[in-house]
Order: structure tokens, then C-alpha cells, then sequence
């Protein structure tokens, strides 16, 4: 049997001899700036892409939570490290993308062994030319006829582009309804069952706007499926249940809103935090800076 593909990796070299970034980092900020570089490489090794996108309020929060510095030097931060170019300057300037192909290229060996090649470097979003809408397409749960199949086309003139997606056709209107009535209470009552305390709150009705996501959700068979232990990961998580330096809070809304925030929950993405200068905000605390630590040696961490 052949081995599963791994993406990501566990481990980076470590060189003692460093550049010029090390060196900045510590006069500029401290000991703060050494510990956030290598948190910053730990994120992206740990990425598929072995790329960031913080673009994205949640991203960015979730980012200064894992580096452990404040809003304020994290700015700072990732500008002195695209002035320095130990990241990308154009995408982080542009997009907001960390993206270090020092980093990319101390992979190659590990790469080669595995026989696939690296991530590439993104391109820049203005170069990319006009992107679809994020149109999820729902796909009933229930086993279908190979008779029985469309094709859905969507067209998008302003790229000149289209696509072709193939769904099974529900072989009885009212008892997919029956399937996802059934599994939407299922999934609501697996939720409230989780958060009957603070910081979590209920839901108590659905409204049209929630009811259009949980119909999405329902056509991705991973939360289909997966949707107990999505919901166990989030309330279990420090960085969900409010740790990070704004105190956010993940909701039932949040959950459903797209298939990026589940899917990063399952990666274990909000699984590890490091607290910010050891203090709690009286909310579950995040792992402290020895059980990174020892995190970090387990995994073997380094240097690019």
C-alpha cells in the first residue's frame, strides 16, 4: 500500500550561522523578536501552502495570538521583516501574504525525498486577473442512481472563463428536504449541548440569512460528516473560547459562514496558542511558553 502524501512539514533546519535578520529582530524588539521569527516559521511550515494570508481579521488575530506579541509590534514586525526581505515585500505589502522563499528552498531536499515539488510562491492579487464567487454547490447526503446526474455550468464573462461542476440529482425532492431538516436540528442540538456556559452562546431560532449557510454546509460532505467533532475542536480551543490579545470569541455563525473556518479548525490550526506575556484574561488559558517549548523540541524547530 502506498504510503498517504503528507503536506506540510514537522520539522526545519536550524543553521547556527545567521543572517542579518536574526540579529535586527533581537536588537529591535528583544527576546520578543527572536521567539515570534520562529513562531512565524513553525506557522509556516505548518501551512500546506507554506504561505499566510493575514489579510483576513481573524487570520491576523489568531497570528499575533500564536507569535505572542501585541497588535502594535506585530505591525512593526512583519514590516521590518519585509524590509528586510527575510518575507516577501510585494505580497506583504500588496496582499498581506507572508510568504519566505528562503524558507521554501531550506525544504528541497525533504520535497525531493517525497517525490512532489514545493509550494510555489503566490502570485500577487492584482496579477491574477478577476477570481469567482465562492458559489458552494449543495449536494444532497443520500446515495443517487448513476442514471441520475446533472451538470451545473457557471459562466463568469468579466474573466472569460467557465467551469463545469457535476452533482448526483436527488432521487426524492421531499426526502432530501426530510435529510436536511433532520441533520440541521442534529447539528444545532450538538451545538447547544456545548455551549451551555459562557463564553458560547445558544441558538435559539434560525434565520433565512443562517439557513442559507447551513444549506451550504450541508453540500460539503466533510462538515456533513465531521460536524460533532468540528464543534468539539472550537469549544475546546483556548483561542476560540476567547484567549487571544481581543478576548474573540468563535460563534455558531462563525462556523457556518464559509468552509475555510471549519476546515482550519479540523488542521489543528487553533489547537496550539501561546499566551502573551503570561497573562489570562480570565478565559481559558493557552499553552505557556515551557509547553511551547517542549512543543518546539519535540518538532525539532530552527532557523531558515
Amino acid at each position: 500500500m502506498a504510503r498517504p502524501r503528507k503536506d506540510g512539514v514537522d520539522y526545519f533546519p536550524h543553521f547556527v550561522n545567521y543572517g542579518k535578520t536574526v540579529p535586527i529582530l533581537k536588537q529591535r524588539f528583544g527576546n520578543d523578536g527572536y521567539a515570534a521569527w520562529f513562531q512565524l516559521l513553525e506557522m509556516l511550515g505548518k501551512s500546506v501552502t507554506h504561505s499566510l494570508e493575514l489579510d483576513d481579521p481573524i487570520e491576523w488575530e489568531f497570528a499575533i495570538a500564536t507569535l505572542g506579541i501585541s497588535e502594535e509590534m506585530a505591525t512593526e514586525f512583519f514590516a521590518m521583516l519585509a524590509k528586510l526581505q527575510a518575507i516577501d515585500p510585494d505580497l506583504w505589502t500588496e496582499d498581506k501574504v507572508v510568504w519566505c522563499q528562503k524558507f521554501v528552498d531550506n525544504l528541497e531536499d525533504l520535497y525531493r525525498k517525497r517525490s512532489v515539488s514545493a509550494p510555489e510562491k503566490p502570485a500577487l492579487r492584482s496579477n491574477a486577473g478577476v477570481s469567482a464567487p465562492e458559489t458552494p454547490v449543495i449536494a444532497p447526503i443520500m446515495q443517487q442512481s448513476t442514471a441520475q446526474h446533472s451538470t451545473v455550468k457557471h459562466s463568469i464573462s468579466d474573466a472569460n472563463a467557465s467551469s463545469s461542476v457535476s452533482t448526483d440529482a436527488p432521487a426524492d425532492e421531499d426526502e432530501s428536504i426530510i435529510q436536511y431538516s433532520r441533520w440541521k436540528t442534529e447539528l444545532i442540538q450538538t451545538w447547544n449541548d456545548h455551549a451551555t456556559a459562557p463564553p458560547f452562546a445558544r441558538v435559539s431560532k434560525i434565520s433565512d440569512d443562517r439557513d442559507k449557510h447551513l444549506r451550504a454546509r450541508f453540500g460539503e460532505k466533510i462538515f456533513r460528516e465531521q460536524y460533532p467533532d468540528i464543534i468539539r475542536i472550537i469549544t475546546e480551543s483556548p483561542f476560540c473560547r476567547g484567549s487571544g490579545p481581543r478576548g474573540w470569541i468563535a460563534s455558531f455563525d462563525w462556523i457556518i459562514k464559509n468552509n475555510g473556518n471549519y476546515t482550519k479548525a479540523l488542521e489543528g490550526k487553533y489547537g496550539q496558542l501561546r499566551q502573551t506575556n503570561g497573562q489570562s484574561n480570565g478565559r481559558t488559558a493557552a499553552p505557556n511558553p515551557a509547553e511551547y517549548a517542549e512543543l518546539a523540541a519535540e518538532l525539532g524547530i530552527g532557523d531558515t
